[in-house]
């Protein structure tokens, strides 16, 4: 081969490195871009998901929705004594709903609360003795209690309705 031919090929692979050599770069720029991109897609997706999860769980009426929202200082001073007798004993109250009604025959307006909590069985019957024993007139109707699956835990959670009674004004 002669001289020229050599000298011409190396020129030409030089010339087509120094040529490529930029593109190469811009390919890794535009491969780390396609990368975080595609990095906040997925958490776009994600959330996506995560709120239309949360639309179905919310397919509660306007009116489901206000029964768990107190109306009045009464209802405020409840959730407040329920939360109390909850924390002093170990539970916390997840899910609280009210229902108001008069009873004729005790002359007295009676708030019917119902609600879950999650807490130490061990710690059920003082939590329960709090509700019914605490400033305000209150007395447990029903319980449901469900101990969790663990054999070894002494968690439970309870659903309860509690029935909180005042004077007619």
């Amino acid at each position: 081969m002669s001289t020229w031919k050599i000298v011409f090929i190396l020129m030409a692979v030089l010339l087509g490195a120094f040529v490529g050599m930029p593109w190469r770069e811009d390919i890794a720029v535009l491969e780390g871009e396609i990368s975080a991109n595609t990095t906040q897609l997925d958490l776009a997706r994600q959330k996506l998901n995560d709120l239309k999860e949360a639309e179905k769980v919310s397919e509660e009426s306007p009116d489901e929705v206000l029964d768990k929202v107190p109306r009045n200082k009464e209802q405020s001073d409840v959730i407040r004594a329920i939360d109390s007798a909850a924390q002093t004993n170990g539970f916390v109250v997840t899910q609280m709903s009210f229902n108001e009604r008069e009873d004729s025959e005790l002359k007295a307006d009676v708030l019917t609360i119902s609600l879950v909590a999650e807490g130490n069985i061990n710690t059920l019957k003082d939590f329960l003795s709090g509700l019914e024993n605490g400033r305000r007139f209150m007395a447990v109707e029903t319980i449901n209690v469900k101990r969790s699956s663990v054999e070894t835990s002494n968690r439970a959670t309870v659903n309860m309705t509690v029935s909180a009674y005042s004077n007619r004004s």
